[in-house]
């Protein structure tokens, strides 16, 4: 059995790596709006906004925001995303899909911890270098868990 160990760091250290996860998913966003708004490089766009998407989407399932309107309206952003991907919709039929799901993650980020963005970015390192990838079928999963976590609960 692997154990883990936890790493001890001081308060100054754990405060960089904080601000270092929230400027890359602020970086990420930048780049993510910028191929929704006006780009045409339709892999690139399905790539980053996805990474995105999937980032936030784990973040807000942690966090119990599963639930709200803001995690809907990203679920509909990761279903156009696979619609690209399979070549069945193109970057401009979806732009608005893409638009409106990246204003959700524009109000959902300020509630999200950084802790909770890393063990997402950390959960889709590992699912990118598995062989299956990231697909829609994990945002899905995602939606699922929270859905039954909620029957549960409510």
């Amino acid at each position: 059995m692997k154990r883990h160990r936890r790493i001890k760091s001081n308060p100054v250290q754990l405060a960089i790596m904080r601000k270092y996860i929230l400027e890359e998913v602020a970086s990420m966003y930048r780049t993510a709006s910028l191929h929704a708004y006006m780009g045409d490089n339709e892999p690139l766009a399905v790539n980053i906004i996805g990474r995105l998407a999937y980032i936030v989407c784990h973040a807000g399932e942690r966090l119990g925001f599963g639930r709200t309107p803001e995690a809907s309206i990203i679920a509909g952003m990761a279903s156009a995303l696979g619609d690209m991907g399979e070549h069945v919709a193109t970057l401009q039929s979806q732009r608005g899909a893409l638009i409106a799901g990246l204003a959700a993650i524009d109000r959902l980020l300020p509630k999200l911890t950084p802790d909770a963005l890393a063990e997402g970015a950390m959960r889709l390192n590992a699912m990118l270098a598995s062989p299956h990838g990231l697909s829609l079928s994990d945002f899905q999963v995602l939606q699922n868990r929270n859905l039954s976590t909620n029957a549960r609960n409510g």
